[in-house]
């Protein structure tokens, strides 16, 4: 039996580096496990009666947004279509839970079994990730947004430089 020498398999020594998508992925899945509890906490605060209504407003546009043909506008953008209505619902709990009476807030907290800070961190997480998932879309769009607004002013001046013209 003959026995032959293999060479040596040369492994690299560095290691792959964590591609941007399944860093943000990795972020952003806690927060996804969390969102049927913070949507039982909106529904829950949207009901407490010891809450004003007006620091609700931003809970009931959350829900609005969703539903109107607004949100359609936005759907196709990447990442932002798909993050707008999490930090609209986030941006409305945090509204609504800091002019909650301390008792009430501690009360449906405990009974989600959520920390009192875990809202906040949840908030700047996902915040965190649109703008660094927006950063490379964000560039291109935000300077075309930039060139449809001077675009439309130029329009706007002619437009009334003409009605001015023909009422003169």
């Amino acid at each position: 039996m003959r026995i032959e020498k293999t060479k040596p398999v040369k492994s690299s020594a560095r290691p792959r580096p964590v591609r941007p998508e399944a860093e943000l992925k990795a972020l952003l899945w806690p927060v996804i496990k969390r969102l049927p509890t913070y949507i039982r906490l909106g529904w829950a605060l949207l009901r407490e009666p010891a809450i004003a209504h007006r620091h609700k407003a931003l809970l009931y546009a959350a829900i609005a947004y969703s539903v109107t043909p607004a949100h359609l506008v936005l759907s196709p953008v990447p990442v932002l279509g798909q993050i707008d209505n999490i930090v609209l619902l986030f941006l409305g709990l945090q509204q609504a839970s800091a002019h909650c009476p301390p008792e009430v807030r501690t009360r449906h907290l405990a009974r989600l079994k959520l920390a009192p800070t875990q809202l906040d961190r949840d908030l700047h997480t996902l915040l965190y990730v649109a703008w660094r998932a927006l950063g490379k879309v964000g560039r291109p769009v935000g300077s075309n947004l930039r060139f449809a607004g001077r675009v439309m002013r130029g329009f706007s001046r002619r437009v009334l430089k003409r009605l001015a013209g023909n009422e003169a």
